[in-house]
């Protein structure tokens, strides 16, 4: 009876994980329904070890782990503040001297605890590894790596670790999956492991998008003073590449251009120090009353967003997948988008695309989706049509199962 041990010391109770979560969860639901013969141990830390609880049955069981990967863990703070030091005061051949001595000097990852249980394969869905066992075969989840292909959204920290964690991927793994073939181009272009190690397998999760009780869903519009089919929905942290400001500067031009017009916008997302920065350029562009900020919010909270707006919209300057356009079409919404990176793949001609570097463009589609019904219709039925295509949650636990089984056979 194979053993499997699933790393989820990165999940956090918050919505620091964004989309993430929201994915690894749902594949988890499914995994061990579609394998019953397997046995399954997730690992946690004790921030959502509770939380976690309802994934418990005969063949899942949890371990809190004493140890937690943080990033302090990882880097001594001094690093980080000569580093952050570096970057800011040193003249520019100084400081690529300084990189190239540091490039060589980060070829030695560091060591990484030994995997506390012992398994046959260890399943690390949020990148990078925790933990490490020469004689357990690991698959890795890469989903996307903007940090190299976009770096300038990122401060040099953040940067640091995510190369780190994909780096300990790269090394250690007998297979990475990717949500995307774009993804997939990136990690062949920037790691050594070759086309058969490198396997895309896309989200498809949809029949657990369920919509909630209609009277949760009413009690939910009525605390944010929303109408049904009245406003946009856009799911997302506020990450830089989310491109909250070119849509707060598109929200005021559509309103200059068609006042009449009573549309708002609902954001989603983890409170941070941008999105108090976004709240108050909006409140500056007499936008308060337009536009909706939740903070981070449940599932089900989420879902009643789903179900009540009249169209997702998702401005993303860059996505390895884009899950969020996937689950409106689910629900049965239009789909207005971002038509770089990855959301052309995914989406298909399933969704209204534009330029989310052009505000003018993205006012053109709240438009569109806001007075056109026969647009939306046939959005709609777009959407249906391309989510069969890309298959169903059945056909993707098959595809990670069988990737599993390839990493396994070669131990």
């Amino acid at each position: 009876m194979p053993h499997i041990a699933v790393d989820l010391t990165p999940l956090r109770a918050d919505g620091f994980n964004g989309g993430v979560k929201r994915y690894a969860l749902g594949l988890l639901r499914v995994l061990p329904q579609h394998a019953p013969q397997h046995q399954w141990t997730l690992l946690t830390a004790a921030e959502t070890h509770g939380e976690l609880a309802y994934l418990d049955s005969l063949n899942v069981h949890r371990l809190c782990v004493a140890h937690k990967v943080t990033p302090r863990q990882t880097t001594p703070p001094l690093k980080r503040r000569l580093a952050n030091w570096s970057a800011a005061h040193l003249p520019t051949p100084a400081l690529n001297a300084l990189k190239s001595v540091y490039r060589l000097a980060r070829q030695t990852l560091p060591a990484l605890p030994s995997l506390p249980v012992h398994a046959d394969l260890l399943f690390c869905p949020f990148t990078g590894p925790a933990f490490y066992s020469p004689r357990t075969p690991l698959v890795c989840v890469t989903h996307d790596l903007q940090y190299l292909d976009r770096p300038y959204f990122f401060d040099l920290e953040t940067r640091y670790y995510r190369d780190l964690h994909f780096r300990q991927a790269i090394r250690f793994s007998s297979h990475v999956i990717s949500d995307s073939d774009f993804t997939r181009r990136l990690i062949l272009k920037h790691s050594p492991l070759d086309s058969a190690q490198v396997i895309t397998i896309p989200i498809s999760l949809y029949a657990q998008v369920t919509p909630p009780p209609v009277n949760d869903v009413e009690s939910f519009l009525r605390r944010w003073q929303l109408a049904r089919d009245c406003f946009l929905l856009y799911p997302a942290n506020f990450w830089r590449h989310k491109n909250h400001e070119m849509l707060l500067t598109a929200l005021a031009m559509y309103i200059a251009a068609y006042p009449e017009s009573r549309v708002r916008v609902v954001c989603t997302g983890q409170p941070d120090k941008r999105m108090s920065q976004i709240q108050e350029a909006a409140s500056r562009m007499n936008l308060a009353d337009r536009i909706i900020f939740t903070g981070f919010i449940s599932d089900q909270e989420l879902n009643s967003l789903y179900v009540s707006c009249r169209a997702v919209i998702f401005p993303s300057l860059y996505e390895g997948f884009g899950l969020p356009v996937l689950e409106g079409m689910a629900f049965g919404k239009p789909v207005v988008c971002g038509s770089l990176t990855a959301l052309p793949e995914v989406v298909g001609n399933a969704a209204l695309f534009f330029d989310p570097r052009q505000p003018r463009e993205i006012v053109s589609a709240i438009h569109r989706v806001m007075s056109d019904p026969l647009l939306i219709s046939d959005l709609v039925e777009r959407g249906r049509k391309r989510l069969t295509e890309l298959g169903d949650a059945t056909q993707m636990t098959k595809n990670y199962l069988r990737v599993f089984e390839l990493a396994m056979s070669k131990k």
